[in-house]
């Protein structure tokens, strides 16, 4: 009879977490504020809702197309970005050296540098600041 550690085994003993797959990687600010960006719903209407990135969601996005520079095994598949998380799906081709865990690790304190680069800067004015650029910016437009 098998014990319910050989039912549930899904790679190689060794191999875990280093194998080839597809792997659901979350990140979240761990205040849960909404640093990445802003949740809007226009009209009242949750079927056109979508999230305007702030400039860190921008540069943790960045950060994020990056990892495949380091690590040609891992393809980003998709993301998503929420306020106060980040989803993303990765593909790993091949075994790598470094477990997933580790990989991810290393994801995240490049996320947190960012964040210390961001951390003078109060979030509320990254966003009155970028409301400002985009009046601006529709204001030339509307100049033309």
């Amino acid at each position: 009879m098998s014990s319910e550690h050989d039912i549930w085994q899904w790679q190689e003993p060794g191999t875990a977490w280093k194998g080839a797959g597809i792997y659901h990687v979350t990140l979240v600010v761990p205040s849960r504020e909404p640093l990445l960006g802003e949740l809007v719903i226009p009209e009242n209407d949750p079927k056109q809702a979508w999230v305007e990135r702030s400039e860190l969601g921008e540069a943790v996005l960045e950060c994020q197309r990056t990892i495949p520079d380091f690590h040609p095994e891992i393809q980003i598949l998709q993301y998503c970005l929420m306020p106060d998380h980040l989803h993303s799906i990765w593909y790993v081709r091949r075994t790598i050296e470094h477990s997933i865990k580790e990989t991810v690790r290393g994801f995240w304190q490049a996320v947190k540098q960012i964040d210390r680069d961001f951390s003078s800067i109060n979030p509320h004015d990254m966003w009155d600041n970028k409301r400002k650029k985009n009046t601006t910016s529709s204001m030339r437009d509307e100049d033309t």
